[in-house]
């Protein structure tokens, strides 16, 4: 049984008053409650609903909007378990901002909101890339537009995402050598493109792969086709994702123009370093790393 609740201050304290109140529930809100309810006063959440098509069968089924509530509280109280899922919102007001409720008067808790296997149900029915096509169609289309949030300086990045190595079961893994450690790891790869406004950053799009793919193999169907770039936008982006094609695509079909780190065996870098003791011009690295 799904129980869905609103918060009326004034009926709770009508019932208070006249000696009607059977339970009371006690509850202390926390950061992960603040942001939460942030985003459902923002309209984020129902962004979240209207960016990912509903595949189920059951027309009654729990929002979108609901399960990625309580999936993100799960994720922030860094809880990654499907069954802390229907658990991770507690507090009394949250639940009701976002109009339902876990408790079930029936005493059977298979008929709360949600239940393990019901996630593990809903999850099947999409592929990986159906869900990171989800992600970028409600960020693009959705939460941007609907709070004005644009940028014309964009960061360039792939993340490694290692499971464990002994276990085959994670769909879609692979195997390769790291190249910071020499070992052997299993895992994912994870191309985000983050847009900076002033001193925040926000991620704009992504691409989700096997570990042993290569970074700009991985970025490239992205910087080709994103529509968060404009005409005149910067694109930072670190050595790996230097290509000619690539970048001359990025200039002078995409107007854009890409920014990447010089190496001391380029010859870019020997000019460089050239230019600037004849011009007498040196700055601080703003890499505390590198004082020299």
């Amino acid at each position: 049984m799904i129980r869905y609740c609103r918060r009326d201050d004034a009926s709770v304290a009508r019932e208070v008053k006249a000696g009607h109140l059977d339970y009371a529930h006690m509850s202390t809100p926390n950061r992960t409650d603040d942001i939460l309810s942030s985003m459902n006063s923002l309209g984020i959440l129902h962004c979240m609903e209207n960016g990912m098509e509903d595949i189920r069968a059951n027309n009654h089924s729990i929002p979108f909007r609901i399960i990625s509530a309580f999936a993100l509280a799960a994720k922030m109280n860094r809880t990654m378990s499907i069954t802390d899922i229907p658990v991770a919102i507690r507090n009394h007001k949250l639940l009701a901002e976002l109009g339902v409720n876990l408790y079930t008067d029936e005493g059977d808790l298979d008929q709360a909101i949600m239940t393990e296997s019901g996630l593990r149900y809903m999850i099947q029915q999409y592929d990986p890339f159906t869900l990171v096509d989800s992600y970028n169609n409600t960020v693009q289309q959705h939460i941007m537009p609907m709070l004005n949030l644009f940028a014309t300086t964009h960061l360039l990045d792939c993340t490694n995402i290692e499971v464990k190595l002994q276990n085959s079961n994670y769909e879609w893994s692979t195997v390769c050598k790291s190249k910071k450690t020499g070992k052997y790891v299993r895992g994912y790869k994870l191309a985000n493109l983050r847009g900076i406004r002033g001193d925040n950053g926000f991620i704009e799009d992504i691409r989700f792969g096997q570990i042993s793919n290569n970074d700009l193999k991985l970025s490239q169907d992205m910087l080709f086709t994103s529509p968060v770039f404009h005409p005149g936008d910067n694109l930072i982006c670190d050595r790996g994702f230097i290509d000619r094609a690539t970048l001359n695509h990025m200039k002078l079909v995409r107007g854009v123009d890409t920014y990447q780190p010089l190496s001391k065996n380029m010859v870019a870098h020997k000019r460089a370093v050239e230019q600037a003791i004849q011009e007498d011009k040196w700055f601080v690295h703003p890499n505390k790393k590198r004082p020299d």
